[in-house]
């Protein structure tokens, strides 16, 4: 199976901070769409003039190099343009989420049919104890009638 690129959503705020969210890779048999984040890019811009505010991002943009390297470019009400290259390759990261997600999916999958094999085991011993109760059940009601027989013909 080829494995479906990415899609990244990059947002930022009047606030100064910008962040990124990102699809899982997923294979073409996955009808599930998967985002996650969000995941800081900048956080605290304060204005370039000294004055101590905080300088807003007007704009934000995610794009990919010649290397398949994700760039993400910040744009800010100061007026500068703040070009940021990931550590991690976000896709590198989406990888191993999405391998994570499948090992826990395939732990829980376990779990799950060894508790389905212990609700049968116990549904069978409910049978049995069942079965057991009946059989109790009328050896008394068979001894009652015994000593009630009994008591009539002394």
């Amino acid at each position: 199976d080829e494995v479906i690129e990415s899609n990244f959503l990059v947002a930022g705020s009047l606030c100064g901070f910008a962040c990124l969210f990102y699809e899982l890779p997923r294979y073409p048999s996955d009808s599930a769409v998967e985002f996650c984040g969000p995941v800081t890019i900048v956080d605290g811009l304060y204005d370039s003039h000294g004055e101590g505010f905080n300088d807003c991002v007007t704009a934000v943009h995610a794009c990919c190099s010649e290397e398949s390297q994700l760039l993400i470019a910040v744009g800010t009400h100061s007026g500068r343009v703040l070009l940021f290259q990931p550590t991690l390759s976000i896709t590198a990261y989406c990888m191993a989420a999405s391998e994570s997600k499948k090992a826990k999916t395939k732990y829980l999958h376990s779990k799950i049919d060894e508790l389905r094999d212990e609700i049968s085991s116990i549904e069978g011993n409910l049978a049995t104890l069942d079965e057991r109760i009946e059989e109790y059940r009328n050896s008394i009601n068979k001894l009652r009638n015994e000593s009630y027989f009994e008591g009539e013909c002394s």
